[in-house]
């Protein structure tokens, strides 16, 4: 009985490990990442994530999160004559800048002429709480301290 259990334990690994995926090779990352603010500079507006030690004055502090809408798809596929379908939530595309502009905006028409401390974070919503296709979707958090600079 005691070498038929080791022969089973010894069997179901053997099961596991054969129908494992293993992974090989990772692609490369090379990634360079940038933001300008070339755009607001020449308007006279300063994003910075430092502290500014001239004299100002506060206007404010700001905390914009922006999560993108999504839309729930499907998508079908066929492999070996079986056919499949996937669902998915597939995320609108936003652009950084878009969100700089609206936090440049805001700031600048309370009479800011620059952000500080300025802070861009990944931002996580989950929807659907007691429906069957939840959505965890992601976006960004941009905070900062508007100033007027002086």
């Amino acid at each position: 009985m005691k070498k038929y259990i080791v022969f089973l334990f010894v069997f179901t690994i053997i099961i596991f490990i054969g129908c494992s995926k293993i992974l090989h090779r990772t692609p490369k990352v090379d990634n360079f990442d940038k933001l300008d603010f070339t755009k607001y500079t020449e308007k006279g507006f300063l994003f910075t994530p430092l502290l500014y030690n001239g004299n100002y004055e506060s206007v404010g502090l700001i905390n914009y999160r922006f999560i993108p809408s999504a839309s729930y798809k499907d998508m079908k596929t066929v492999k070996n004559g079986v056919y499949t379908t996937i669902y998915y939530w597939d995320r609108d595309n936003f652009s950084l800048y878009d969100l700089l502009d609206s936090v440049y905006t805001w700031s600048s028409s309370k009479g800011a002429n620059a952000i500080v401390n300025l802070k861009l974070e990944v931002a996580t919503e989950y929807f659907g709480y007691g429906f069957d296709n939840p959505a965890t979707i992601q976006g960004l958090d941009v905070s900062g301290f508007a100033i007027k600079r002086k």
